[in-house]
């Protein structure tokens, strides 16, 4: 295998059969003709560069290309995304403009966050069967959330903060679910929080604050083994709680943020009394895997 790192690449090198990974990331580059040579690229970024304009359609001569990072550029627009084998796709902070493009259903990792990408959100992202992270976070994409999310087994975080979502969350997650992560701060939604996101035992993290959410306190998500964030600030939620009937729910939970919401006074007292993990500093403990505390605002 042969890596070409600094940004002297030749075309021959370009051209060898044993070139599988170019990464000129942080190097200038301002145009992409130089890569029509590159036929067997496994893995090519081109992050924190000076691209612009329309990202093109390579699939004519990079037929293998499995990772392409071309974050952190100034590129407006992508048509499609035909690669055939590509696992990661990050094209996270650039300005693309328009619809949102699909990945094809070889992709794990999706990564389209900090862009100017409208129009709503397309019923073809839930026919994915490998998806494994779709970040979509800060673009002006709108619409109501598809009920199908909540069905799609391989997916483990799935962030779309600060977009223009409206409409109610999905009444059914179903069992099996390898979700982690589930960010959808800063939206439109409304009505009820789901209590069939309890069958999801792998979940760590849960953000909807600054929403339109109008419930009780979801009680019923104390039973998940993993959740260690959750977060559901400033909704419309209500009412008190009654004690629960289980010593130990929310077995790790060590960041509840309920502000800004109308529950009644008793409600932190009776479940700070539960909340045995809060109490306790363990060293040992790491921080929820997606980077949520990094990510957000201070509390």
């Amino acid at each position: 295998m042969l890596n070409v790192i600094c940004h002297q690449a030749g075309r021959q090198a370009l051209g060898s059969d044993y070139l599988n990974a170019l990464r000129l990331a942080a190097r200038e580059v301002k145009e992409l003709e130089f890569l029509r040579s590159a036929k067997n690229i496994l893995e090519l970024d081109l992050s924190n560069n000076k691209l612009e304009g329309r990202v093109p359609d390579w699939s004519n001569w990079m037929f293998a290309l499995q990772h392409l990072i071309l974050s952190h550029n100034m590129l407006t627009s992508v048509d499609s995304i035909p690669f055939q084998y590509v696992v990661t796709i990050d094209l996270r902070s650039n300005v693309l403009q328009g619809s949102r493009p699909i990945p094809p259903n070889t992709t794990w990792f999706f990564f389209i966050s900090q862009n100017n990408l409208s129009g709503k959100i397309l019923s073809s992202i839930c026919n994915s069967t490998s998806l494994k992270i779709r970040d979509l976070v800060r673009n002006n994409l709108s619409g109501e959330i598809l009920q199908r999310l909540g069905n799609i087994t391989a997916l483990e975080v799935l962030d779309m903060r600060h977009n223009i979502l409206y409409g109610n969350l999905p009444r059914a997650f179903s069992n099996g679910r390898s979700l982690r992560s589930l960010n959808l701060h800063g939206n439109k939604l409304e009505g009820k929080i789901p209590r069939s996101l309890a069958n999801c035992k792998e979940l760590q993290v849960l953000d909807l604050r600054n929403n339109h959410l109008i419930d009780t306190f979801p009680m019923k998500l104390g039973t998940l083994p993993k959740l260690q964030v959750l977060s559901l600030r400033s909704n419309e939620l209500h009412g008190s709680i009654r004690t629960p009937t289980v010593e130990n729910i929310f077995p790790n939970l060590r960041m509840l943020d309920l502000s800004f919401n109308a529950f009644t006074e008793n409600l932190l007292t009776i479940l700070f009394h539960h909340l045995k993990v809060m109490r306790t500093i363990d060293p040992s403990k790491k921080e929820p895997s997606d980077g949520y505390y990094q990510d957000t605002e201070a509390v």
